[in-house]
Parts: C-alpha cells; sequence; structure tokens
C-alpha cells in the first residue's frame, strides 16, 4: 500500500471518509487518475493532516473525488489512492518521496479510476451520457409479438482527446496502472495490460488503439519478446517521447517529475541507467531528437532544471529519431544521476561527455552521389551565424541522410 490512502469506510451511505496511514500493511486499494483544473481544491497539508486523519465530511470534496469513492464502495472496495489528499501538498520531501513511488502507487491499486472526460475535480464523471443517434425500427418476432430493431451508425472516436489525456502527470498514471475503469464522455471502457479500451457493455463505437503501452512484462505477465530489449527500447521510448511531449503541465519543473514513475519501471525492466529523458545504452540514437513536424518553437526552455541536450528542456511535441542506425559518437561519461527529479538535479551538474566527429557549420550541404542532402538547425539566438557554428555528428542512416546536433 502507499503511504497514505482515503479509507472511504464499509458503510455505503457514511458521510464521513479519513486519511489513513498504512505503516508499511499490504492490502486492497484503488487509485484514481484526474485532472485537477483548478487549484483551490481542498488537499492535504501540515496543518491539517491530523484532523483529515480524524474526519472528513464527503460533501465537502469536490465532486470527482465524491463519484471515485461512490465507485469503490460499490465495488466494496475500502481504501482510495487520490494525490491531493494522501502526499502532503506543503512538504517537499514528502512530495519528493511519493513521486518517487508514483510507479508502484499505481502499478499495486487493483484498478485506477479515469475520469477521462472531465477537465476540472470540480465537474465529476458519473453524469448521464449523451445517446448517440440512433433509429429504432419495429420488427415481428412471431405471430403478435413485436420487439425493436435499433440501428446505430458505427462511430469513431478517441478518448485520447479527452481532457485527462491531454495533461502531462495522467500519462505515467494511464500507463502503469494494470487495470483502468475509464469513464469516457461516451460510455464506460475497461483497460488492462493485454486489453485495449473495451466497452463494459455491448456497443458500436469503434475506440483508436493507437497508444504506446508499456511491456506486459513489467505487470509479471509472461510473454515471449518479439525482440530484444534494446531494439524494445528504440521502439517503445519514442513513442512514449511523443506522447508525453504533446501533453500539458500547469508547472513547467514538473516536466521531469511526472516521467519518473514510467522510467524508474523501464529502468529496471530493460536494465538500464535513465539519464534525464535519454537512456545509457540508447544515449546516441536518443540524442537524435528534434521538433515535431509543423511544431512551433517556443524560446522558453527549461534550463533551470534540465540540461540543455534533454528533450525534456524544451516547450513542444518532440521527436526522436530510431532510424539513426549507424552511430558515429559514442558516450564517453556521463556524471547524470539513474533517476533525476527537480530538486535533485540541482545539487550536481548534469554534464555528459560524447565523442564524436565536430564539423563546421557551413558544410550544411553534403553531397552524396548525385543527391544533396540538407540539415536543417533551430537557433533560438538569431546573432549566431553559421559560420560561428558547428555541430556533432552522431550518425546517419543506412541512405547517408546525416543527423546532427548543435
Amino acid at each position: 500500500m502507499p503511504t497514505r490512502l482515503l479509507n472511504v469506510g464499509s458503510d455505503a451511505a457514511s458521510p464521513h471518509v479519513h486519511v489513513q496511514e498504512t505503516k508499511g500493511k499490504i492490502g486492497i486499494y484503488a487509485a484514481l487518475s484526474y485532472c485537477w483544473g483548478v487549484s483551490e481544491q481542498p488537499t492535504t497539508l501540515k496543518s491539517n493532516l491530523a484532523s483529515r486523519e480524524r474526519q472528513i465530511i464527503l460533501k465537502e470534496l469536490p465532486q470527482t473525488v465524491q463519484d471515485a469513492v461512490y465507485v469503490v464502495r460499490s465495488l466494496n472496495i475500502q481504501f482510495l489512492w487520490i494525490d491531493a489528499l494522501c502526499i502532503i501538498q506543503d512538504d517537499e520531501v514528502d512530495k519528493r518521496i511519493e513521486i518517487q513511488e508514483m510507479g508502484s502507487i499505481y502499478k499495486n491499486a487493483i484498478f485506477t479510476i479515469a475520469a477521462s472526460s472531465s477537465g476540472s475535480v470540480m465537474d465529476g464523471f458519473l453524469l448521464k451520457r449523451d445517446e448517440l443517434a440512433s433509429v429504432h425500427l419495429p420488427i415481428q418476432l412471431s405471430g403478435d409479438t413485436f420487439g425493436t430493431v435499433r440501428l446505430n451508425r458505427w462511430q469513431y472516436a478517441d478518448v485520447y482527446d479527452e481532457p485527462l489525456h491531454q495533461r502531462g502527470w495522467t500519462l505515467q498514471e494511464h500507463l502503469l496502472s494494470r487495470r483502468i475503469l475509464l469513464f469516457s464522455k461516451h460510455e464506460l471502457l475497461w483497460r488492462c495490460a493485454t486489453h485495449q479500451l473495451i466497452p463494459i457493455r455491448r456497443s458500436h463505437l469503434q475506440y483508436s488503439t493507437f497508444f504506446q503501452g508499456l511491456p506486459v512484462h513489467i505487470f509479471g505477465i509472461p510473454a515471449h519478446p518479439l525482440q530484444s530489449l534494446q531494439k524494445q527500447q528504440l521502439e517503445i521510448w519514442p513513442k512514449i517521447v511523443l506522447q508525453y511531449s504533446s501533453r500539458k503541465l500547469s508547472n513547467p519543473a514538473d516536466k521531469i517529475n511526472a516521467l519518473v514513475g514510467i522510467a524508474k519501471e523501464l529502468s529496471a525492466y530493460w536494465k538500464d541507467v535513465y539519464l534525464i529523458g535519454l537512456w545509457r545504452k540508447t544515449f546516441i540514437r536518443n540524442l537524435a531528437w528534434s521538433r515535431a513536424p509543423k511544431e512551433k518553437v517556443l524560446s522558453e526552455r527549461l534550463f533551470s532544471v534540465t540540461p540543455t541536450w534533454s528533450w525534456l528542456s524544451v516547450n513542444y511535441r518532440t521527436q526522436m529519431w530510431p532510424l539513426l542506425c549507424i552511430e558515429d559518437a559514442s558516450l564517453a561519461q556521463q556524471s547524470v544521476l539513474p533517476i533525476v527529479t527537480y530538486g535533485d538535479s540541482l545539487g550536481h551538474a548534469p554534464n555528459i561527455l560524447v565523442n564524436a566527429r565536430v564539423l563546421d557549420a557551413s558544410t550544411f550541404i553534403e553531397k552524396a552521389g548525385a543527391k544533396l542532402y540538407f540539415v536543417e538547425m533551430d537557433l533560438s539566438d538569431s546573432n549566431i551565424l553559421a559560420n560561428d557554428t558547428f555541430v556533432a555528428l552522431l550518425g546517419y542512416q543506412k541512405k547517408k541522410r546525416w543527423y546532427c546536433v548543435v
């Protein structure tokens, strides 16, 4: 169990709940994944922890929390983990400890309630769903007995466009949960490590499954890997980076924090060291990142908490290039802590040393056979001219298209 849980009691009609320290006990609990939406929601602080451990009036909590309590009580589950109530929000030490444990918190929950369609904790998610357009036709069954056939247009829905999946923190909550009850704007869905978005009731809606999950081995599910772990890294991590960098965070410093749970689980499974958004074994290929096509470059970068070489330092949708199949550089040494969160990284310089060929940036055009290959660079400082710039060659594809990093 996590450090603290919300004890909803065994009485479904009780008007009270309370925060309870677990003291290392093992037991069953559910977790909640939701959008805060507002900063003024009730939270657990150092000043009110003692009173919240005694009693909380359920009606004074936001509607999403009330709905989640109703769900777990209906399923005879006594404990529920909610970050706003189970983490002491004004205690930096407690927050750092719990952020490090975020992976195990969601992974060990019996299931996660995902309030997918709600943009704010105040909205709730147990709402009447709009019934989709359909036509009801009478049908003769036998003799004078008639029934009704309902004809629906087969429709496509993408729950990953809903508010919950636009937030940065919720990606790891989704990926690390072994089972999810997802309350979408249309209906209730089920997702687990081996099944993608199954409607609870028979449905004519078709859902997008274009979503990169984690290897099922992380959840203790035996499966024969179809490829080596390193090839799996090169396939899975760029997709996670693209998904994560497409999301929003209220606090830019959380861009490092909100990925730590995933990194910690993958580090153990891949037997690799996580280096602030990149991996030691695939470091050179991971360095070949850039903004996604048609993505606007924002000038503000997170240099105060993130090194320049990491894609986590930029505020735009980012893509990696796994097709960089021939490496020309190598990682000589690194002085980065394996798992880095905001606060941990302030005490040391996250520098790396790479052995690479340094080229004059004026050689932007490389001739190969009858074709010309162009290298495109984003320079935040317009005063930097090509003649003043050098690039380090990382490697290239089989077709000799060069990849460079400033």
